[in-house]
C-alpha cells in the first residue's frame, strides 16, 4: 500500500458544522486536482456550483434597432443560466398584448442551448397600441417538482394606428371626389358603393352616413359596402366614417352624386 493516498473517490460532497468529529486516521486532505469520470481535469466555471439552484446569470434583452409596430420584424436575444442539472433545456419566445387586454398571447416557444440567442418576431396585424414583451425559460426537469425559471426583457409599446390610404368605388370603378366631382346616378335605382383601407386594424368599423335631411335610403350602413337609393333628384353627399378601438383618432371618405 502506498504511504500517501493518491486517488479518492468522493461520492457526495456536503456541509457540516464546527462540532462535527473528524476521522481518527484522516486529519487532512489536499486536493490538487479534479478528474472527471472520464479522467479529464475538471474546473469549475465562473458564478455558482453546478448543484446550486438555477438561476439567471445574464436576463434576456431586446435587440438594437427594433420596430414596434404592426408588421415589423423584431428581436430578442435569449438569456443564460447558470446552476441546475444536466436536465435543464432553454428556450424563448415573444408574447403580446392587444389593446385594452389583459391576457398575454404567447407565440410559439424557440428551444436553444443556454447561450445567447437572437429570436425573431414579426408583430402581427391588428395588434396597434398593444403591448409586446421577450421572454426566455430554463426549464430543469432533472428535479421534483420541476423547476422553472423565467427571464423577461422589458415590455415595449405598440405603435398607434396610421390610417393607410382609402380606396372609394361606385360600382367597381374607382371614384375620387376631389377629382371626379359629383357622380351621376338615376333615381330610384340603387349603386353599390365602397370603400377600403389599406393595412386596416381587425375590428375597423363603418358608419354611413348622409347630411342633413338628404332623402337618401342607405342599405347597410355599417358595412364596407352598401347600396345607396336615392328618391329624388338633386346633388346628394354621403359621408362614410372610419374607425377602430385601437386609435382615439377616426378617419373618413365623401362621396358626392347627382341624382337625375
Amino acid at each position: 500500500m502506498p504511504q500517501y493516498l493518491k486517488r479518492l473517490n468522493i461520492d457526495s460532497v456536503q456541509e457540516v458544522g464546527e462540532e462535527t468529529t473528524n476521522s481518527t486516521y484522516l486529519k487532512r486532505v489536499e486536493i490538487v486536482e479534479v478528474v472527471d469520470q472520464d479522467g479529464n481535469p475538471w474546473e469549475p466555471v465562473p458564478g455558482p456550483d453546478p448543484w446550486d439552484a438555477l438561476v439567471v446569470a445574464q436576463k434576456a434583452t431586446w435587440s438594437d434597432g427594433n420596430v414596434y409596430a404592426v408588421g415589423e420584424d423584431i428581436a430578442g436575444v435569449s438569456a443564460t443560466y447558470v446552476g441546475g442539472t444536466d436536465q435543464a433545456v432553454y428556450r424563448s419566445r415573444t408574447q403580446h398584448k392587444p389593446a385594452g387586454s389583459s391576457s398575454w398571447i404567447n407565440s410559439s416557444w424557440t428551444n436553444h442551448t443556454n447561450t445567447p440567442q437572437v429570436i425573431h418576431f414579426v408583430i402581427p396585424a391588428g395588434e396597434e397600441n398593444g403591448e409586446v414583451r421577450f421572454q426566455t425559460q430554463a426549464r430543469d426537469e432533472g428535479v421534483d417538482p420541476v423547476d422553472q425559471v423565467n427571464s423577461f426583457a422589458s415590455v415595449k409599446s405598440i405603435a398607434p394606428l396610421e390610417w393607410g390610404t382609402i380606396t372609394q368605388t361606385i360600382e367597381d370603378n374607382t371614384y375620387d371626389p376631389n377629382l371626379d366631382g359629383s357622380y351621376p346616378v338615376s333615381v330610384n335605382t340603387p349603386i353599390i358603393c365602397a370603400v377600403s383601407v389599406a393595412n386596416a386594424p381587425s375590428d375597423i368599423g363603418y358608419e354611413w352616413t348622409r347630411r342633413g335631411q338628404d332623402n337618401v335610403l342607405i342599405g347597410t350602413p355599417t358595412a364596407a359596402q352598401t347600396a345607396i337609393t336615392f328618391p329624388q333628384q338633386g346633388v346628394f353627399t354621403i359621408t362614410v366614417s372610419i374607425r377602430s378601438g385601437k386609435t382615439t383618432e377616426w378617419t373618413s371618405a365623401i362621396f358626392t352624386f347627382l341624382a337625375s
